[in-house]
């Protein structure tokens, strides 16, 4: 992330490595934290609604640009020369392009947001959007690891995964109710990119739907296995209960497991890439989601019943002739 060129309106002092640096959403000054808080407001406010764009009295002149009324500050997009990264809409904080959410106040970066009235901390620097996202608080540890990087890796479900963490944290527990997981287990382990858990819950899932398919032949006619209609039906019986106790387990435990993965992949990741903005960049590309993964959970369901029925098709098409007297 490139600092802004030229000095801060306020103090007139150049920016440099770890400084707080905000910037007004309106015009894209940019300035101090501190300096900013001291006048209370951007100090080109005046010229807010009339289109005023900040440029640095310090950046290369563009011939085809002009100055508005003599005051050394052309139209330029602010952002196109001053700054590179993306702009927090409620504190004004750059953050790293590849950043979800603002390291400083949590607030999701892509999303269409205005801030609330209090600004940088009493005053509103106006902006426009849609309805506010309120921020996420980013302050803490969850499992020894920076809230900012879990949001990193967890994507734009970070408001909701990160306070309920933190409550089973809180509590020293292990359970969370996910019902999402209790009817879809096998996808969401896959969505989540829990490839180890996606592969069991869908293991699991088939094993225990084969009693059903194998007494839906029975009583077609057709015999896979020496036992009566009655044991199957025990047996269909059975692994239904134990289906839905496994989909219980999945759900009560999906958010510990989730934890324990991206703890681990974390970890893995920070201490390949020392560098912070690779480091940031590898969060959000092995976490977030896989809609690839889901589509290939249903495909190989699918695939399973198809294959299942197709070996014992013709052995099925005889006896139901049979039984039909064809």
């Amino acid at each position: 992330m490139s600092l802004p060129q030229g000095p801060c309106p306020v103090c007139d002092k150049d920016f440099k490595d770890g400084d707080d640096i905000v910037i007004c959403p309106s015009c894209g000054a940019p300035y101090h934290r501190a300096c900013y808080q001291q006048v209370g407001q951007c100090v080109f406010t005046a010229r807010h609604a009339s289109g005023f764009e900040y440029k640095s009295p310090k950046a290369p002149p563009s011939p085809e640009a002009e100055t508005p009324s003599g005051t050394g500050y052309d139209t330029a997009a602010a952002n196109d020369d001053t700054v590179k990264g993306t702009l927090c809409p409620q504190c004004g904080t750059i953050n790293d392009a590849s950043n979800i959410f603002c390291t400083r106040c949590g607030t999701p970066l892509h999303t269409a947001a205005s801030p609330p009235p209090g600004g940088f901390g009493g005053q509103m620097f106006g902006g426009t959007g849609g309805a506010y996202v309120p921020p996420l608080d980013l302050s803490g540890e969850i499992d020894g690891i920076a809230k900012k990087d879990w949001a990193q890796f967890i994507g734009s479900s970070a408001p909701v995964y990160l306070p309920r963490m933190a409550q089973m944290q809180a509590r020293k527990g292990k359970v969370s109710l996910m019902l999402s997981v209790f009817f879809v287990s096998p996808c969401y382990f896959a969505y989540r990119k829990m490839w180890g858990w996606a592969a069991l819950a869908l293991a699991c899932l088939l094993v225990l739907q084969a009693p059903t398919m194998l007494l839906l032949l029975a009583e077609g006619g057709l015999t896979v296995l020496p036992l009566s209609l009655e044991a199957l039906n025990n047996l269909s019986v059975a692994a239904s209960y134990v289906q839905l106790a496994m989909q219980l387990v999945f759900a009560l435990f999906a958010l510990f497991l989730y934890q324990k993965h991206g703890g681990k992949k974390i970890r893995q990741l920070r201490q390949n890439h020392p560098e912070e903005e690779v480091y940031q960049a590898s969060l959000a590309k092995k976490g977030g989601v896989s809609i690839i993964g889901v589509v290939v959970v249903i495909a190989i369901i699918i695939a399973a019943s198809y294959i299942f029925s197709a070996l014992f098709l013709d052995e099925l098409m005889v006896a139901l002739s049979a039984t039909l007297g064809y």
